[in-house]
């Protein structure tokens, strides 16, 4: 007789590409318990972690936890060194420098299935798959999916989901009847009801317990994993943000002081800067509007001289149309009839009396014809008109 028929107890772990287990591996688990033993390398913590790496909510699990005892050992273990199936450590030929080597290199899918049952015949499955990409380097890079099933299923038949990535939406037709989801929150609030598990802080307690090499005092691990945390320590953790809010806007107000004094003087700075070009753009602008007044002013004094000089034309015009009438008029009084006592070559005169005949007085003789006639000549009485004499 089966005792505790309602409890759900480990039944089966199967385990594809999970770590140096490569390829697909079953675990069949006793309902009365067994004990898992092997030298060191055999693959005891490969194991325990694939149960972690199913039930432990991402983030609070610790891979190779009893192997650490809580120093800083096995902390090269991750999600990703399980998928990739890392076995070693060494130098490379070439560089010189420590690098893991790994089973698969390549794309490749891993996967962990726990399947539980209780005395009355009932099971449900838990499976956790993985895929890597060629290019994956971080666990943040794999691909997860969780699925809860009440079937006998194995493993081995997810393979044909997993040929490109996780093929999530195929999966969800094949099994209909199948809890399928990529969060792991979601995943553990429905095994937890299942299962009848308390809840997330029972998991925690189970993570504990299977990674645990030194468990250290029973103090420990029921205030840690049993007992309810005090509200005390919910009130401390606020005060501190709190704290920690006040000082962040203290600090603020601190800076934001600092900048205004520092700011100020390039405020007004950045003012007189403005007011400079602004008052050079003007100048710039009224140095255009120069060039044109000048030019406007050359045009506007050169019609000014034009219109001199065309008066001044006009005037030396005039001037020379009354030099003509006066000349003409002069023609004519030359071409008038002559008196009939003006000698013969009195035309070609210009000027009476003659510059090469000098006169002493009056209508005297010259000189000249006076010297060459004889003592006691006298000239004759000048018979010219009055009018001429003067």
């Amino acid at each position: 007789m089966t005792q505790h028929p309602g409890q759900w107890r480990l039944e089966e772990l199967q385990l594809v590409n999970w770590g140096t287990f490569h390829g697909l591996h079953r675990i069949h688990v006793p309902r009365g318990g067994f004990m898992l033993t092997g030298r060191s390398g055999s693959g005891k913590s490969s194991v325990v972690d694939a149960i972690t790496a199913v039930l432990t909510p991402t983030g609070k699990a610790s891979f190779n936890a009893a192997a650490a005892d809580g120093s800083s050992r096995g902390s090269d273990r991750s999600k990703l060194t399980y998928v990739r199936g890392a076995y070693a450590r060494g130098a490379d030929e070439d560089t010189g420098e420590v690098t893991t080597r790994y089973l698969r290199t390549g794309a490749t899918w891993s996967g962990i299935l726990l399947r539980y049952r209780n005395g009355l015949g009932r099971t449900c499955s838990l499976v956790k798959l993985f895929h890597a990409r060629r290019t994956a380097a971080r666990p943040a890079d794999l691909s997860e999916l969780h699925v809860l099933v009440h079937e006998e299923v194995q493993l081995g038949d997810f393979d044909q989901f997993m040929t490109r990535g996780i093929s999530e939406r195929a999966l969800k037709q094949a099994m209909p009847k199948a809890f399928v989801h990529k969060q792991h929150s979601r995943f553990a609030a429905r095994f937890t009801r299942e299962l009848g598990i308390g809840g997330e802080r029972a998991v925690l307690l189970l993570h504990k317990t299977q990674s645990a090499k030194n468990l250290g005092s029973l103090d420990d691990l029921f205030r840690g994993f049993m007992l309810d945390e005090p509200e005390t320590f919910a009130l401390a953790d606020r005060a501190v943000e709190q704290f920690a809010e006040l000082s962040e806007a203290h600090h603020a107000v601190v800076t934001a002081r600092r900048q205004i004094e520092h700011l100020t003087p390039l405020e007004q700075q950045s003012r007189r800067y403005d007011d400079a070009e602004s008052e050079l753009a003007q100048i710039e602008q009224l140095s255009l509007s120069r060039e044109l007044f000048t030019r406007r002013r050359k045009v506007q004094l050169l019609e000014e001289a034009r219109h001199t000089a065309v008066a001044g034309a006009a005037a030396a015009a005039e001037e020379h149309a009354r030099a003509d009438l006066a000349l003409e008029s002069a023609e004519e009084r030359r071409a008038a009839p002559r008196a009939p006592w003006m000698p013969a070559a009195a035309p070609s005169w210009r000027r009476w009396p003659p510059r090469s005949f000098p006169v002493r007085s009056g209508c005297g003789t010259p000189n000249s014809v006076r010297s060459g006639c004889g003592r006691g000549w006298r000239p004759p009485a000048c018979s010219a008109p009055r009018a001429m004499r003067s």
